[in-house]
């Protein structure tokens, strides 16, 4: 449909509505200088998106009018039960993974939204969405997580939007020396592990700080050097998880058993995924960050099989073999 169609559309709409005795064809012909066949098409676009909610004017007139019913319009943008759900399943989610300060945003959103709406509103859609939130909860992800604070979180942000360098107070994991940092922000990424991409001063790429291990932040009045040609989402693509490391051409095989699973999960953005003969799948792509793909195999044991690299594949079965040495064959 032209630009000019749906504007004609969303006027009428607005005449529809905004009467109390309606529109009729002839109406329609005169205010968009259309024919009575054009008039028509018009009207029947309006009946089918909103079905029952356009009325037909009683009249004793033998000239059909029609109208819809007050107050429709405004339901096109209010706001669903679903949609305040997935906004306070959101802030939750965020709370688990000890992103506190991005919860406290997103949960303010919420408010906002909440007072938004007219009380009338508010009223019918609570039962609604007390339902939902009973029947979809949401299930904690297991293990440890990383707590990022806001005296950490909030001056990054402000480097970010500043494009200011700024010096941050760091304990390096596995013991290494603690002390101060002077660095240049590049972005946050966030995973099983939050890390800080950030350039030190003297450095000219980029390298990652654990969000977790970072004491304090203070904020330096000096431009950052940003490399110019930098997009983190190319950089963090260029990984299977965060680890930075030469990217590698990855080839996984699942097999019959777990093919199906395997094929509705995403492992990587550029991702090739190829059906074999005997049903198992193939999948393809090409990252860094073996490590971390390692660990994550471990929870597809034992339908998976990496095919290529032969590097990948001796660093896994070491792991395994480690791993039956320490806690003993059963």
């Amino acid at each position: 449909m032209a630009y000019g169609q749906i504007d004609n559309i969303f006027q009428l709409l607005l005449m529809m509505q905004g009467t109390r005795l309606g529109v009729s064809l002839q109406d329609i012909q005169e205010e968009f200088h259309v024919s009575r066949r054009t008039a028509e098409r018009m009207r029947d676009v309006v009946v089918r998106a909103f079905g029952d909610r356009v009325e037909v004017v009683p009249s004793d007139e033998p000239v059909k009018r029609w109208r819809i019913a007050p107050g429709t319009l405004g339901e096109l943008v209010a706001v669903t039960p679903e949609e305040l759900l997935e906004m306070e399943a959101a802030e939750q989610a965020l709370r688990r993974e000890g992103l506190e300060v991005r919860a406290v945003i997103l949960g303010r959103l919420a408010v906002k939204l909440r007072a938004s709406l007219r009380p009338r509103e508010l009223a019918r859609m609570e039962p609604d969405l007390a339902a939902l939130i009973e029947a979809e909860g949401l299930a904690a992800r297991p293990g440890p997580r990383p707590v990022v604070t806001p005296e950490v979180l909030a001056p990054l942000r402000h480097a970010f939007k500043a494009m200011e360098r700024v010096r941050l107070y760091y304990s390096p994991r596995g013991g290494g020396k603690a002390g101060w940092r002077t660095v240049s922000p590049l972005g946050l990424l966030y995973g099983v592990r939050h890390y800080l991409v950030a350039v030190p001063d003297g450095r000219t790429q980029p390298r990652l700080y654990s969000l977790p291990n970072i004491g304090k932040v203070e904020p330096l009045a000096e431009t950052a050097d940003r490399p110019p040609d930098f997009d983190l989402r190319r950089y963090a693509a260029q990984s299977f998880g965060i680890f930075q490391e030469q990217p590698a051409d990855i080839v996984l095989r699942f097999d019959p058993a777990r093919a199906a699973d395997a094929a509705s999960h995403r492992f990587h953005d550029d991702e090739a995924k190829e059906a074999g003969p005997d049903g198992a799948l193939l999948v393809r792509f090409r990252a860094g960050g073996l490590k971390e793909l390692c660990w994550h195999l471990f929870t597809w044991e034992p339908h998976v099989e990496i095919i290529e690299p032969i590097s990948l594949r001796r660093d896994y079965a070491r792991m395994l073999s480690d791993a039956s040495v320490r806690h003993g064959a059963v």
